[in-house]
């Protein structure tokens, strides 16, 4: 989650950084909760492949 939350941040950060900084301020914490999610889902999508994978066959 710690990950996520920080790869999500460092996302929402690089698409905000041209932006006016009062704008960037009030997308900070949206975009970070919705980069965050997508990180998260997108671990939970590869960590259910592997699963998948090495199941029996």
């Amino acid at each position: 989650m710690t990950i996520a939350s920080v790869i999500g941040s460092c996302i929402t950060l690089l698409l905000v950084r041209g932006l006016d900084p009062l704008v960037a301020l009030l997308l900070i914490p949206i975009g970070g909760s919705v980069a965050t999610v997508l990180v998260i889902l997108l671990f939970q999508a590869v960590s259910l492949t592997l699963a998948a994978r090495s199941g029996p066959h």
